[in-house]
Parts: C-alpha cells; structure tokens; sequence
C-alpha cells in the first residue's frame, strides 16, 4: 500500500489557521490512519504544522486538447424560439388570422424594440405592438392579421429585433410568409341566357399529303372560360364599377355558378368541415370553395380534401354560415377582357363578363367504353330536336393559270366526313359523363369510332355468319374500301352492339349480300334489330368545345361538338 505524505493544519484551538472550521475537533472514534489508532483522534490532539505560502507559483504550463462537452442548455437556451418560421398562406381571398409564439430563451430580460416588414393589409393588434419586454424565459403570443386589400403577391419577411437589458446585446428573429391576395366574385349572375362555358386544349397536328396525322397535346389540362351576364342594382353596381376600377388587371376567386348547392345545416366561425353531399359536385377536381351570401357577404375556402359526406378545409372558416347559404367550387381566373356596363337607370345596369381560369381544370376520369381495334367507341347518342349537319372534306389542290383548264390533285384519294353533333345533358350523371368522354378525347388529339347513329344500312334478311343481305343503296358501287364506310355499328332493341368491318359485297338485283370480318355465333332476325350505322374513325375538328348550362348541374345543359374523319 502506498503511503501519503499530508499536513494537518491546526484548528482554531491553536489559533494559526482561522479558515479551518472547528467541526474538525468534533470527530471522535474515527481511525486516521496512518496518525493514531487511538479512540481520541480530534484534529486538535495531532501534532499540528502552520502553513507556508507558496505564492507565486511557478508551473510549466503546456498545451491541452480537449473538447466542450455540450448539455440540453445549448439546445434550447440562449436563443428566441419562433413556432412560425415560414409559411404558405396559399390564396388570400377573405381575412386570414395566423398565429406566432415566441419564447425568450435567454435568462435575462430583452426589449422589443420593433417589428419589421409589415405591409399594407397586414397588422397585429396594438396591444401586441413594441415597445415591449419579455422577462427572462418568457412566452408571447401574437395574431397577424391579413386582409384581402393591398399588392396582388404576398411575400413578407417579419423581423422581431430584440435587445439585451443587462447584455445590451442586439437579437432578431424573422419569419417569411408568402401567398397571393385574390378578391371573390360573389355577385350573382343572371340566369336569362345561361352560363357559357368553353374548354380549350391545344393540340399540335402534323397531316401528310395522303391524310395521315401525327398529332401532339400541348397542354396538360384545358382551359375554362365561363361567359356570363350580371344585372347590378344598387351598392351593387357600385361596388361592380370599384372592383373592375381597382382589381381589373388581377385575380378573382369565382364561383363555377353551375355548380350551386346550398347548406343543409349551419357552419360555426372556425370550423375546418363543411357537411355536404359531394356525389353530385366534383368538388375535389377545384382548389376553392365559395360560401355567398350576396356580392358584400362571402368567404372563400381552401379545398384540403373531399369525402362522401363532407369538405375538409386547410384551413379554418372565419365567419359563421347559416343553413341555406349558397355554396360553389371556385377557382382562380382573370378577366378576359374588360366589362362593358349598360345602364338601364341610375341604380340598375347590366353587363357581360368572360372569365378565364388561371389553371388548367380537372375533369372526371376518362370512361371506359366499348373498344373496337385498339379505339373506343362513342355511345352516347346525339340530340336531334334541331337538324344535324354532315359535310365532307378532301385533301384537294388546284393549280389554275387562269387561262387554261385548272388542275385538281386528291393527294390523300379519300374523302374526311364531318359530323356535326349536338346533345341535351340532363342532371349530374349525364354532365359527368359528357366531361369524361371530353377527358379521354383531350381535344384534337385522341380519335374514337363515331358511329353516324342513322340508318345507313336497312336489313333485309337475318343475320347469319358472316353474311349481311340489306336493301340496294349503291354500297357496291361506291363504298367499298372507302374511308369512313368500311365499318359498320349493328345496334339491337335490347341495347347489345356489335361492331365488324365489311370486306366484300356484291349486288343482287334490289338486295347487296355485305360479307363480315367475323361471324355472328346466333342469327338475328331483322325485328330485332334497331339500326345498322357506318362507323367512321374520328377525331374533334376543333380544340375548343363550347356547353351552355342553362340550369345548374342538375338541370339541362346543351353542347355542340363537330368531328373529322381521319386516317389511320
């Protein structure tokens, strides 16, 4: 065992060290070993030493590597914490509250000085205003409120400076918010001629001399256009004149009118749910929604998502809405085109405006029809309440000197029909149909089978095999292995459709024998057939489809669409 050399200092009882505590002549019965083995072993019965000072020291001093261990202070203390470091408040169209927490980590006071970056529109309350103090370690709480009113692009880099009461030390801590501020077109509209609404795609199309295309979508969605007429009466018309004066060359929030519902139970302020049906309104295919009560009294909400039975907003409601109020898939869009007003008096004028979405609209999925050769067939029968249209069209040139005879070259040898359709649509499952068969043509881009739904072809004998007997109409003579006449669509009472190509013919007497890619499994008699109908492979000759929605989605809409014949 090792031995150590020490030194007892003497007690007070000695009077030669004062800073010795006299509790060491209290402790009795201990053993000191090595000093005595003897009970007695006060401090003041050993031989004591007076102490000698050996300041100034001399060391040899030599470098240390080391490394600062850290704690949880260095984590969370000698800061300013801030619960909002950035933030996306999306589209501004009605008055936002965002809440800041900021906590003093320092363990002294500090004195806020200001708050920078503040713009027009946007405020706390003033009891939350500098100068204040924060005590150390303590937590504030503020509101910042954000109106509609003030620049178009929201972009604001808020500076808490803070400075040290003992330290004198200068902090900030900042935090970014960016959106875009949008006023709500919540004037109701006049329903005496409807709402126009225009889908546009944009389809690049490359066609060779012999009628073959290559065709390219240039867009990812359409885009919507609603045309609409306003009849403004009273402060109205005024607040109307105002907001085009102001706001004319911005954004709008705008209610897709046609899509009206109404509240069936009441939306307390705050609330994030909205309880509805939403089977019938796409409202998960729009990225607002619009509560309205008239042009003074609406609030606009960010769709977050949609379930059978309700809307969840990302964001809470900052009114209350009774039950009744009307409410609408909205979406962003611009003027396309400034108003003209007509004043009928001087409280009443009426106007029309066209409003074009700033984002491409979502429709519903493509369907999933019939397909005949790798392309789907069109089934939904047109309306012909008013006289259809059929015309043709040929990839003809002329060369013409002008003083002998002109030149005429059929560069493709084929004629291209077109197909002028209109349809009644009736209620929302007619409407979703409709936009979905718009989806999967993607304007001029996708072709489908478009069925004349006439009858071409009158049936004279049961069908049978692969032989097709109908009345004389001249098919043999003319409409063999021509473009848009080598298919047919046989359509029964009973709803079944089938589809074949005609590969030969041959004309007897009154009667043409049509010879069919495939053959029949049954033979069908005459009575049971509705209508046989040339099928031709067709494309939309426009990118643009125009629907006229005289009600709302569960009333009656028209549409218009006219089709090309191609080749493929």
């Amino acid at each position: 065992m090792a031995n150590i050399d020490y030194v007892v200092t003497l007690s007070p009882n000695h009077a030669i060290n004062e800073y010795l505590t006299s509790d060491f002549d209290l402790a009795v019965d201990g053993v000191w070993y090595p000093v005595s083995t003897a009970r007695n072993t006060r401090v003041s019965d050993i031989i004591a030493h007076p102490l000698t000072s050996n300041i100034p020291v001399s060391t040899h001093p030599k470098p240390l590597d080391f490394v600062v261990a850290h704690s949880f202070v260095d984590d969370f203390y000698h800061r300013i914490h801030i619960d909002n470091l950035q933030a996306d408040l999306g589209v501004v169209a009605s008055k936002q509250v965002i809440n800041f927490a900021l906590w003093n980590a320092y363990f002294e006071p500090l004195d806020l000085k200001r708050i920078d970056g503040l713009t027009a529109g946007v405020y706390f309350d003033n009891h939350d205003l500098p100068p204040l103090v924060f005590q150390a370690l303590e937590e504030r709480s503020w509101q910042l409120h954000i109106l509609p009113d003030g620049d178009a692009q929201l972009n604001l880099d808020l500076a808490w400076r803070f400075v040290g009461k003992v330290s004198q030390n200068a902090y900030q801590v900042a935090s970014k918010l960016s959106g875009q501020r949008v006023i709500g077109f919540a004037w109701l509209i006049d329903w005496d001629k409807g709402v126009n609404e225009s889908l546009a795609w944009h389809t690049d199309i490359l066609q060779s001399q012999t009628g073959f295309e290559q065709r390219r979508s240039l867009r990812l969605a359409p885009r919507q256009t609603l045309d609409v007429n306003l009849l403004l009466h009273g402060q109205e018309r005024t607040l109307f004149d105002l907001a085009m004066t102001a706001w004319a060359s911005k954004n709008f929030v705008v209610p897709v009118w046609f899509y009206q519902a109404y509240l069936t139970t009441k939306i307390n302020s705050q609330s994030r749910i909205i309880l509805c049906d939403t089977t019938q309104i796409p409202y998960g295919n729009f990225q607002y929604i619009m509560l309205i009560k008239d042009a003074f009294s609406y609030e606009v909400g960010e769709v977050g998502a949609v379930n059978d039975d309700q809307i969840i907003l990302k964001r809470p409601l900052q009114h209350a809405w009774e039950r009744g109020t009307q409410i609408f898939p909205a979406l962003s869009a611009q003027l396309n085109g400034l108003p003209r007003l007509t004043k009928h008096s001087s409280q009443v004028m009426r106007t029309a405006v066209s409003l074009q979405a700033v984002d491409g609209v979502n429709l519903p999925d493509p369907v999933k029809p019939d397909t005949f050769r790798g392309y789907p067939v069109l089934s939904i029968a047109p309306n012909e309440v008013d006289n259809l249209t059929h015309s043709y069209e040929r990839l003809q040139q002329q060369l013409d000197n002008l003083s002998g005879r002109p030149l005429f070259v059929d560069s493709a040898n084929a004629s291209f029909s077109l197909f002028q359709y209109r349809w009644f649509l009736v209620g929302s499952e007619q409407h979703a149909t409709f936009y979905a068969w718009l989806n999967l043509l993607n304007g001029r881009q996708k072709a489908v089978w478009l069925p004349t739904f006439s009858d071409d072809l009158q049936l004279i004998k049961a069908i049978s095999g692969t032989r097709l007997e109908v009345a004389n109409c001249g098919y043999t003579k003319f409409g063999q292995g021509q473009n848009g006449r080598q298919f047919v669509q046989i359509e029964l009472h009973n709803g079944e459709r089938f589809y074949r190509k005609i590969v030969l013919s041959e004309e007897l007497g009154t009667v043409e024998r049509l010879t069919l890619d495939e053959p029949f499994l049954n033979s069908i008699s005459p009575h049971l057939v509705k209508r046989i109908s040339f099928m031709s492979l067709c494309r939309l000759n426009s990118d643009t489809v125009n629907i006229v929605h005289h009600n709302d989605i569960q009333g009656l809409s028209t549409a218009e669409i006219t089709f090309r014949g191609i080749v493929e």
